[in-house]
């Protein structure tokens, strides 16, 4: 048994109007969007479409309202953009490379990677993700040096002491240029 709900007058009134008001705005809304379609162009003013809807509609002066404070900061802002200097690339010169302090670890690291014809400063940065440079370094997990190699990698690779930084970044710079980075998955 379906009981049927009873509203006022008052009440089915006020949905009647929601429901005209909802039909005017989608109507209006798709004759818009038709409109855009077909390429006719939409003017501000009573004698477009849809101003007699929108007659009575006046639009807040002045804008998006915003603080003092909001309106400095975007005036600074594009204050400083304006006044930045634009970059000028200058074409002949070529910069020129890193060259590292002599008997330094840095020149150490370089050295073993153009040796094995790899970029020094990738050489460095995976020997400063792994060890900060710390060439005593020991993970407890078993990785030593430089490079955090741990010994079945080194006897298979390596030679001399762990713990010698020439002998680790040439291993090091030799694995990474077979295409191993893999040893490193974290760094390199």
């Amino acid at each position: 048994m379906k009981k049927k709900l009873s509203f006022s007058v008052r009440a089915r009134r006020a949905e009647g109007r929601r429901r005209q008001i909802r039909r005017v705005v989608i109507g209006f809304w798709i004759t818009c969007v038709l409109g855009a379609a077909a390429g006719i162009p939409f003017a501000r003013g009573p004698i477009t479409m849809g101003g007699r809807l929108m007659a009575g509609f006046q639009p807040a002066q002045g804008g998006i309202e915003t603080t003092e404070s909001a309106v400095g900061m975007m005036r600074f802002r594009s204050a400083s953009f304006r006044t930045r200097p634009a970059p000028t690339p200058s074409p002949t010169e070529e910069p020129e490379p890193y060259v590292p302090p002599a008997g330094s670890l840095a020149e150490v690291i370089y050295d073993a990677a153009s040796e094995f014809g790899i970029d020094g400063g990738y050489l460095y940065s995976v020997a400063t993700c792994e060890s900060a440079l710390n060439v005593q370094a020991y993970n407890g997990a078993g990785y030593y040096g430089l490079f955090q190699f741990d010994q079945p990698t080194w006897s298979a690779y390596g030679y001399g002491s762990i713990y010698d930084p020439t002998a680790q970044a040439r291993t090091a710079a030799r694995l990474l240029a077979a295409g191993q980075t893999s040893r490193w998955p974290n760094c390199a």
